[in-house]
């Protein structure tokens, strides 16, 4: 599953009934072997109390869509609909009656230590609805927590938690390609080092510049400190075999050109993220501004709002295609798509927050 797909059900764990039942059946068995009917009692009893819990209380399946959240208890499937428009807030709790975490505003990745995480509390029209952590598996806990966050914040966010969610969702696929990145020049280096002769030279960054205008070689990197590696074109080590040869040259080929793709894709977010936090800027000295308007209660703040409310619905538009755009760079695979995301870079760069025709021109040329 892709790290930034949201899952639209995410299921119980049968771990608890599983374990519940072994253990019925081995008190049971201690009960047969000792003659103890009692034991058999208490088996029994363990036995029908997992029955009861798989049958009737615990969350089976938690369904969430763009309107609200479903939540189904145990096998017999009773059902209970918690509609976005009437979930005043919703916490990561440790205990029941404290103060939690509030998830419209919890970037989820800076959670460490989730087995603290005991409940998710949802208020739901002044009443406080609990779904317990033990009911899932770990990491269906983590996907039920990040898809109702997504969908909460989609429906009932301000524009900074929307921005906060794009800018977040960008930094994870940035930070993926970097790892790419770091692996795909390992594997080129590799291949090379397997089959060409390499060559030293100091560092300085007239020489990378000449490398890369030069076509006999195919590949260079920093070694250490100040030491540049490099690797020209047939010069061949003297025990490589012909086969050798080109199923390792075409290796490089493709191992270069999936660089060229990734470099492209982080060059395209790291400028992305710089439009994102100019953006984050106006938007807050937006709502600030209406945070005023509110409290002034006079005919200035009708005025105010009636000035700020094109603003408002401009800006959604702008953030809807910057994750838009986050998401189309980050299903950039081809030399062609990278490309085109290279030739409108500049263009990117110099484009102003509110030119949000550019930016469906862009999602679209990458859609094609």
């Amino acid at each position: 599953m892709e790290e930034n797909q949201i899952q639209p059900v995410i299921k119980g764990s049968n771990t608890p009934y599983l374990g519940i039942g072994i253990l019925g059946s081995l008190i049971g068995t201690v009960g047969w072997m000792v003659e103890w009917e009692v034991m058999y009692l208490i088996g029994g009893t363990v036995i029908c109390l997992g029955a009861g819990m798989q049958l009737l209380a615990r969350f089976k399946k938690v369904s969430i869509s763009e309107e609200g959240i479903e939540i189904r208890r145990g096998q017999l499937g009773f059902k209970q609909q918690m509609n976005f428009a009437d979930i005043g807030a919703v916490y990561l709790q440790e205990e029941r009656g404290k103060n939690g975490l509030f998830l419209m505003e919890k970037p989820l990745n800076t959670i460490h230590d989730w087995k603290k995480i005991r409940y998710l509390e949802i208020e739901v029209k002044g009443k406080k609805k609990y779904i317990p952590a033990s009911d899932f598996e770990d990491e269906a806990f983590k996907e039920l927590a990040r898809s109702v966050q997504h969908h909460l914040i989609e429906t009932n966010g301000s524009s900074s938690q929307k921005l906060g969610k794009v800018r977040l969702k960008t930094i994870r696929y940035l930070e993926n390609d970097r790892k790419l990145c770091s692996d795909l020049r390992t594997s080129v280096y590799e291949a090379c080092k397997s089959i060409y002769k390499s060559n030293e030279t100091l560092y300085t960054k007239q020489q990378v510049e000449a490398f890369e205008q030069d076509k006999s070689i195919v590949y260079h990197s920093i070694k250490q400190g100040n030491v540049l590696i490099y690797f020209q074109k047939h010069q061949f080590l003297p025990e490589i075999k012909r086969e050798n040869v080109e199923m390792a040259a075409d290796l490089v080929v493709t191992a270069k050109e999936n660089l060229e793709v990734v470099n492209s894709r982080i060059a395209s977010h790291e400028e992305l993220l710089k439009k994102l936090d100019k953006l984050a800027i106006q938007v807050r000295s937006r709502e600030k501004l209406q945070e005023v308007a509110e409290k002034i209660g006079s005919l200035q703040e009708r005025n105010l709002k009636s000035q700020t409310r094109p603003d408002i619905k401009l800006e959604a538009e702008v953030i809807e295609q910057f994750e838009l755009l986050t998401e189309n760079i980050n299903h950039t695979q081809t030399l062609e798509k990278s490309i085109l995301l290279k030739e409108n870079l500049n263009a990117f760069r110099e484009m102003e927050e509110g030119e949000e025709r550019l930016l469906k021109e862009l999602n679209k040329k990458l859609e094609e």
